[in-house]
């Protein structure tokens, strides 16, 4: 990553919204990725920055981009419980049920976080409910233990 897309990226890690702006105006990659292959979408979304997240969809962001784990930023942004950036993501044409490469889904992440109302929004755009988290150790899972099953039933 060159200086320009690194200090593009912190500024939208940041939610530098100006800064971020004036260097988009200068030509700097809005799908830029760091080694992980985590982008400035999946940083700002993270890290609930709506305003950066909006300008960079803006400005065409790949919503559905992964990072070399599978991640995307609707399972970031799911995780921390940032609703409002989770629709905007959504409108924006972020895929709802996709898995990472453990096999894990922005709802299991907000459900077992206790974010219901992440959890419904996820629902309603099409997340699939029936999906069953990876085992951890081979431990089975249970409907107690399974994170879709408890929040379906609080």
């Amino acid at each position: 990553m060159d200086q320009v897309n690194k200090t593009f990226f912190d500024a939208a890690a940041a939610g530098e919204v100006a800064k971020v702006s004036a260097m988009i105006a200068q030509g700097a990659d809005v799908n830029v990725a760091n080694g992980d292959g985590r982008t400035a979408l999946m940083r700002s979304a993270k890290r609930g920055h709506k305003q950066v997240v909006q300008m960079l969809l803006d400005n065409g962001a790949d919503p559905n981009a992964t990072d070399k784990n599978g991640k995307t930023a609707i399972m970031a942004a799911a995780k921390k419980g940032h609703l409002e950036i989770v629709k905007v993501l959504i409108e924006a044409g972020a895929a709802a049920k996709v898995r990472d490469n453990k096999g894990r889904t922005a709802l299991m992440r907000a459900a077992f976080l206790g974010y219901d109302d992440v959890c419904a929004l996820l629902i309603a755009n099409g997340a699939d409910v029936n999906a069953n988290p990876p085992a951890a150790n081979d431990v089975a899972v249970t409907p107690e233990t399974n994170p879709l099953f408890i929040f379906s039933t609080n």
